[in-house]
Order: C-alpha cells, then sequence, then structure tokens
C-alpha cells in the first residue's frame, strides 16, 4: 500500500502529489493521500488546509481522522504477515530516486524535486488545471497570455522577519529586472502577493503595472496560480507556490529567475529543486 502525507499550503501540496502521482505510474498502483495534517496544531507553523480539490487531479484521498484510525492496524499486519517494512520518510531535502522504488510504505516528505516527475510534466501538467475557472479569472488570464508579462511574486505573511525564510531583498527584483530586459521586451508586469496593500505602497516599476486583487485568488490561491501560468516570465521568491505558477507556464521563450538559496538553515540543493533552465541568482 502507498500512501503520501500531505502537508503544508498549496505550493507543496502540489510537490506532494506530482511525487506521489510518479509513485503511482511508477509501481503501477494506486497512492493515497493523507490530509489529516489539518488536525495538526504545531506552534510556529502557519495552519493549512487540503488544497487539491480544486484540481482535475487522479488521487484517492482519506478523510480527516480516517488515516490515523486505520494506519496501526494496516503497519502491524504489513509487518507481521509479510514482513513490509513501513518506510518511505524524506531524510533531506535532496532528490532521492530510490524512493520511487519502493513498493509499500507511508511517504512523510515535502518532495521538493522536479526529478521526481519531469519524467511525466505532460501528465502533471494536464492534471494540474482547475475545474472550475470564474469568467473574471479567465478573462484576467487570457489578457495576460496576449502580453508579454512578467510575474513577479512577493511572498510576505509568515515570511515576515523569519530568519529561516526570509533571503529575499528588493534589490533581489531590481537586478533580476535587468537581466530580463537585457534581452527581452517587457509590456506589462504583474505583481502577485499574499500582501498586495504593501506591495502596491512601496513597489514602483518601470513598466505598466497591474498589482493582483485577492478577489482573483480563488478557494485556495488557484486562481493566482493560474493566472502566473499565463505570463512569459517569472520573478519568484523562495516560494513553492511560485514554483508551480512558474512551472505551469508553458509560453515559448519562457524565463524564471529566482534566488538560489531558499532557507537560511537548511541546504535545500538547487540542482534538485530548479530546472538547470530557470536562472539563480
Amino acid at each position: 500500500m502507498l500512501i503520501v502525507r500531505l502537508q503544508g499550503g498549496l505550493g507543496n501540496q502540489l510537490f506532494q502529489y506530482a511525487f506521489a502521482r510518479a509513485l503511482s505510474l511508477k509501481q503501477n498502483k494506486s497512492v493515497f493521500l493523507e490530509k489529516s495534517f489539518k488536525q495538526h496544531k504545531v506552534f510556529g507553523i502557519t495552519q493549512r488546509e487540503y488544497a487539491l480539490d480544486v484540481f482535475a487531479i487522479e488521487a484517492q484521498v482519506f478523510e480527516e481522522n480516517t488515516f490515523h484510525k486505520i494506519t496501526s492496524v494496516i503497519k502491524r499486519v504489513l509487518q507481521k504477515i509479510v514482513h513490509i517494512e513501513w518506510r518511505g520518510l524524506e531524510k533531506s531535502f535532496a532528490f532521492d530516486q530510490k524512493m520511487l522504488t519502493i513498493k509499500d510504505g507511508y511517504f512523510d516528505g515535502y518532495w521538493q524535486s522536479y526529478k521526481y516527475f519531469e519524467h511525466i510534466e505532460s501528465i502533471i501538467k494536464n492534471e494540474l488545471v482547475l475545474k472550475v475557472i470564474s469568467p473574471e479569472i479567465k478573462q484576467f488570464a487570457d489578457q495576460i497570455e496576449t502580453e508579454k508579462s512578467l510575474a513577479i511574486h512577493i511572498r510576505r505573511g509568515d515570511f515576515v522577519n523569519n530568519k529561516k525564510h526570509e533571503v529575499v531583498k528588493n534589490d533581489y527584483y531590481e537586478k533580476a529586472i535587468k537581466i530580463i530586459e537585457s534581452t527581452h521586451a517587457v509590456e506589462h508586469i504583474y505583481v502577485f502577493s499574499d500582501d498586495i496593500a504593501w506591495c502596491e505602497e512601496h513597489l514602483h516599476f518601470d513598466y505598466p503595472t497591474t498589482f493582483v486583487p485577492l478577489a482573483y485568488e480563488g478557494k485556495h490561491g488557484e486562481g493566482h496560480l493560474h493566472m502566473m501560468s499565463k505570463c512569459q516570465y517569472f520573478i519568484i521568491p523562495n516560494s513553492t507556490f511560485a514554483w508551480w505558477g512558474a512551472w505551469l507556464s508553458n509560453r515559448k521563450d519562457k524565463i524564471v529567475i529566482t534566488p538560489k538559496i531558499w532557507r537560511n538553515d537548511i541546504l535545500i540543493p538547487p540542482d534538485d529543486l530548479l530546472p538547470p533552465d530557470w536562472v539563480k541568482i
């Protein structure tokens, strides 16, 4: 039996789903997503909820509390009768090919590497489409797609004054814009953020700029994700949400600029997390 634990916000859950999908196809069996993380309250960690229900994904999901009622029974039976080791604990943020060879296990980790699913990229992109797109978001996204548009994502919220995650400064965005405009024309900047009011007050660019309102965010942020994916250029912070906005884009001549360092306390290998054609600064 294959079970992948969900944790974190939408960006993290998308990584976990993509890993689970790759595991499912590799082992030719169903993978269950366990979402009881919603019930756990840990000091200092932002509480999240299941956010994949807005996508047309291929997954079987345990309802809250169901997994914890049956897991101990499953674990004892598997180990006692068929001697299957309960495996799947992520030991680091580095890509581990061996994880995809495990035939039975409970997988607990973030799985933040495109290498787990790069061989099924088209499948993942086809499944991560929204079940429902409001007319307003669709119209906005269609307009973005007609332009040489630059998506800038600003992550604030629980990153502000956070020594682990606050690695991007304002000069990062200035440097990144110069890199893009040195070789490509930019027609319009779209700013996405969890604190758009702060962005409107503090950020100014030499291009027509739209600060995308939270009204277009959707249920879990999927509206912003969909709109971001229609851009041609991307300047993203150390955010898994922004990572997916850039990765899901199918625009020709796509440029993605990203920070080399994603956390100050833990080494996240950039070659495992960031595709080779992304620009790291």
